[in-house]
């Protein structure tokens, strides 16, 4: 089968299609920068199309592939915003690990909500509404697909299919956006004297973190310390 008939297109959309194609799979693998990459290609080599365009069959099918390619694009924006919460993930666990001293607990804690962190929840933010953005061209796209194809009697297509997923997407994304942000301010949430009171430390028992703090301190005494070990352990698995 040719990558335009997945699609369900004229043959004379071969490369497109497979630029379209080869994006889908990069997303199912989660490799987002081929992603970005085959995306961009299969937008060029979709310009050249329309030039080129100038039957109601054409622009049908033409329309068809550039709403999948946005449901593509708002997938892509999702995976991004999972990226950002592992990122930010990484980050308050590397700072909780540097804790020699309660006072610096202290500090640490003062910096939870600093410009990094505060720009990681706007960037989930952003990437949600582009993603709505996405979602809703390719609904767009489709009606337009739809309608070029009643003009020229086609009935067998995907434009139907991409409408539907489509309205599927866009009412799910800001429940996802919405849950991605509670998910960073949590992850974000500063210490209050209260939880160290409570023994809730960053989620730990205030003891773990005290025989934390004394195993830190002799690894500073002994050997490298934790920022050092971890760089060589990143080096050693590169």
């Amino acid at each position: 089968m040719t990558y335009a008939e997945t699609f369900n297109v004229q043959e004379w959309l071969e490369d497109d299609a497979k630029w379209l194609r080869w994006a889908m799979q990069s997303l199912t693998a989660r490799n987002l920068e081929d992603v970005r990459y085959n995306l961009q290609q299969f937008w060029a080599s979709l310009a050249d199309a329309k030039l080129e365009a100038s039957t109601p069959q054409d622009w049908g099918d033409i329309l068809t592939l550039d709403s999948q390619s946005q449901w593509t694009l708002g997938n892509l924006y999702q995976n991004d915003q999972s990226d950002l919460l592992k990122q930010l993930n990484d980050m308050m666990l590397a700072r909780n690990l540097v804790a020699p001293s309660l006072g610096s607990v202290v500090v640490m804690a003062a910096q939870y909500f600093n410009a990094e962190t505060s720009g990681i929840r706007s960037q989930i933010q952003s990437l949600g509404t582009s993603a709505g953005a996405a979602f809703e061209a390719q609904k767009n796209l489709a009606s337009q697909a739809q309608a070029a194809y009643r003009d020229a009697k086609t009935t067998t297509n995907q434009a139907g299919n991409s409408a539907a997923v489509a309205k599927t997407a866009a009412s799910g994304n800001a429940g996802n956006t919405a849950f991605n942000l509670r998910q960073a301010s949590a992850i974000e949430k500063p210490v209050s004297l209260m939880d160290f009171l409570k023994g809730d430390l960053f989620g730990l028992p205030t003891w773990a973190w005290l025989a934390g703090t004394a195993a830190i301190a002799l690894l500073v005494l002994t050997g490298p310390t934790v920022v050092m070990a971890n760089t060589a352990y990143r080096k050693a698995t590169a």
